[in-house]
């Protein structure tokens, strides 16, 4: 409707297709429709605004994100090592969108299996943010949580779970409970990975005990969960 009345370029028209990326990701898990929804909010990004505005680079970042979760990862690599940069050159090295940004990288190199730039990245984020903000900044906490599924993906199980337990630590210090369940099953996927089955049953019973009240079967981490419980049964 907005974009009958308004045309396809209505600059308001950008955060309804990001939404509606989000929403197809997270409670659909319908990877195609999210890519282009995204690139339709790029689109609308890049006719409204300068190519350096946050806008059009967080527009970009969702589409780039998108396209990791597809597993097209040498695209969602390449694009986001140019975000970054552009970061970089807009706010400079110490700013919290670019430390941001150079976290979020850091995801996308892990998901494609470059574990030892994900972790020279990711670790370049939380020393800036730190730095920045302090060692209890909620962000940390992804940042944290990202650090441990690397190690724990190279086999580094002891300091995995010092990351993990250091993401819990902060995500208890706020208020959204079912984030903190969902961090505690990072955990039980480090135990797991280690041969610890019962303690990662346990943990990935209490984080979904947590998480329930406000994550339907159909979310995406959710999902994730029950994929990781079902290999965790096999390991058995």
């Amino acid at each position: 409707l907005r974009s009958r009345l308004k045309g396809d370029g209505d600059p308001a028209l950008h955060a309804l297709f990001l939404r509606l990326g989000d929403l197809l990701v997270t409670h659909e898990h319908r990877l195609e429709g999210a890519d282009s929804a995204y690139r339709r909010a790029v689109s609308i990004a890049r006719n409204a605004y300068d190519a350096a505005h946050p806008i059009v680079l967080a527009s970009e970042g969702s589409y780039a994100h998108a396209l990791s979760r597809r597993g097209r990862h040498a695209e969602a690599s390449a694009e986001w090592r140019r975000l970054v940069d552009a970061y970089r050159r807009t706010y400079g090295e110490e700013h919290v969108l670019t430390a941001g940004a150079t976290a979020t990288f850091a995801g996308v190199l892990k998901n494609a299996g470059e574990y030892a730039e994900a972790e020279r990245f990711l670790r370049e984020a939380i020393d800036a943010t730190i730095g920045m903000l302090g060692e209890d900044n909620i962000l940390l906490a992804g940042h944290y949580t990202t650090l441990g599924e690397i190690l724990a993906e190279t086999g580094r199980f002891d300091a995995a779970e010092r990351a993990v337990e250091e993401a819990i630590r902060i995500r208890r210090l706020g208020l959204n409970v079912p984030v903190v369940g969902l961090t505690i099953t990072y955990l039980a996927d480090v135990k797991r990975l280690r041969g610890e089955l019962a303690v990662a049953e346990s943990l990935y019973h209490e984080g979904l005990t947590l998480m329930r009240p406000q994550m339907a079967d159909t979310h995406h981490d959710v999902r994730r969960i029950h994929g990781n419980m079902a290999t965790l049964y096999e390991q058995w």
